[in-house]
């Protein structure tokens, strides 16, 4: 629109500016991305560490108030995790007022290495039996950069994390 001598343009951003700003943005997002998603997955095996833990920490005290034997069970094949208390000689059942029967480990989280720990099939298990000598044992899970270890000496759990 003109008036007078003067040109009066009106405000905004051309195509080209647009396009430059969006293909800025989403270089950024691509390169930022892949650290949100390491993130995450350290956070989950960090959070799947701390409750195999708390769950063998559980055992250990139930072990203790109860003076009965009782196992902790992880599955393999399932990537799985539970607990047991001894019912008769040599003979598990479930544990009573353990939230939730069966715990599961998320799809990204592998078993990485154990030793320590007996074997039937894919289930590897320790006892936890007041009348004999507390387990020596760990566990260790990993994703693509970063490994959980559960220890568990004597009457005591400890997690150690390492990044790959």
């Amino acid at each position: 629109m003109k008036t007078g001598n003067n040109t009066v343009f009106s405000a905004g951003f051309t195509l080209f500016e647009l396009v430059v700003v969006l293909a800025i943005i989403s270089a950024m997002v691509a390169v930022v991305l892949p650290f949100c998603k390491r993130s995450n997955d350290g956070l989950k095996i960090k959070q799947a560490g701390s409750s195999i833990a708390q769950t063998m920490r559980y055992a250990i005290d139930l072990a203790q108030k109860r003076n009965k034997a009782v196992k902790f069970i992880y599955n393999d094949k399932y990537s799985s995790y539970h607990l047991q208390i001894e019912d008769t000689e040599n003979s598990f059942e479930s544990v009573d007022n353990f939230t939730g029967t069966e715990r599961f480990l998320d799809k990204n989280i592998q078993l990485f290495d154990i030793e320590g720990f007996e074997q039937t099939g894919s289930e590897f298990f320790l006892i936890f039996d007041p009348k004999r000598p507390w387990p020596d044992a760990w566990i260790s899970f990993s994703t693509n950069d970063l490994t959980e270890t559960i220890k568990t000496k004597s009457k005591y759990v400890e997690i150690e994390e390492e990044s790959i």
